[in-house]
């Protein structure tokens, strides 16, 4: 049956549209766990900019050279290239997390407070450092923040926005 999209037959009493699959948020142009520092570096940035957190440095120009490198290098000669940004890439982010949570710590921050920033940090933790074979690897900081504690039994826990000012 074709679609009428103009006239008095585009006209419908009722629209019926099916959202049952919906598509999850994933970084298209890294593998997951290269997504995964990305997203932690990112949200890194945004957590510091909300707290007015002055970090050392954000290798936002390196890291974007990396992402160059990683998402270019296809074959097997450029192998070496890629893995040597990848190991960048992981050393890079894990710096800007270890700044931030430093800075939160050493100055007893309003942001220590939140009851999302220790959750945030061991799941940005458990992100950077999880090798390929890994297993209960973190594919999505995002999803894995959104489900926010564990349930006990039927009790529900309390979800919280995070990141602040989202």
């Amino acid at each position: 049956m074709p679609v009428r999209l103009f006239g008095k037959d585009a006209l419908e009493a009722e629209v019926i549209a099916d959202t049952t699959v919906q598509e999850k948020y994933t970084n298209s142009w890294l593998t997951s766990d290269c997504g995964t520092r990305y997203d932690v570096w990112n949200l890194c940035l945004r957590i510091a900019a909300f707290y007015k957190i002055k970090l050392c440095r954000t290798y936002a120009k390196a890291l974007k050279q990396l992402k160059k490198e990683i998402n270019f290098s296809k074959g097997r000669k450029t192998k070496k290239f890629k893995n040597a940004a990848l190991r960048n890439l992981r050393s890079y982010v894990n710096k800007v997390l270890k700044d931030l949570k430093n800075k939160i710590r050493k100055n007893s921050h309003e942001a220590f407070e939140h009851p999302g920033i220790a959750e945030f940090f061991e799941n940005a933790n458990k992100a950077v450092t999880q090798q390929k074979n890994d297993k209960n690897k973190i594919y999505s900081i995002f999803e894995s923040l959104k489900k926010g504690g564990k349930n006990e039994g039927k009790k529900k826990t309390a979800r919280h926005s995070f990141p602040p000012g989202s």
